[in-house]
C-alpha cells in the first residue's frame, strides 16, 4: 500500500497528519516519529486511552518541530476550531 501522505507534495500546503494512540507511554513518541518521516508540519494526536472514539469531548497534542501544545479537553466542535486556528497559524509562519 502506498503511503499517501509520505508521497504527496507538500510544497505550498500545511501537511498535518492525524494519529490515534491507545498507549500513553509510547504516544508523543510516535507522533514525533510521523512528524519526521512523513515531513508534516504536524501531527494531531489523540491518545484513544482517555478519549475513546464516540466520546463527547476529546483532548488533543499538536505536535510540531517546536514542540507539543495540549488543547484543552473540550467538545469536539469547540476542539476542531481551536486546532483550525493553531493549523492556520502554523501555516503563516
Amino acid at each position: 500500500n502506498e503511503d499517501i501522505l509520505k508521497s504527496i507534495d507538500k510544497e505550498g500546503i500545511c501537511a498535518v497528519g492525524f494519529k490515534a494512540e491507545s498507549d500513553p507511554e509510547t504516544a508523543l513518541s510516535s507522533a514525533q516519529k510521523m512528524l519526521t518521516e512523513k515531513a508534516l508540519d504536524a501531527v494531531c494526536l489523540n491518545n484513544i486511552s482517555d478519549n475513546p472514539f464516540g466520546s463527547e469531548e476529546n483532548q488533543i497534542t499538536l505536535v510540531t518541530r517546536a514542540g507539543e501544545m495540549a488543547l484543552p479537553k473540550a467538545d469536539k466542535l469547540s476542539l476542531s476550531l481551536t486546532l483550525l486556528q493553531k493549523l492556520e497559524e502554523i501555516a503563516r509562519r
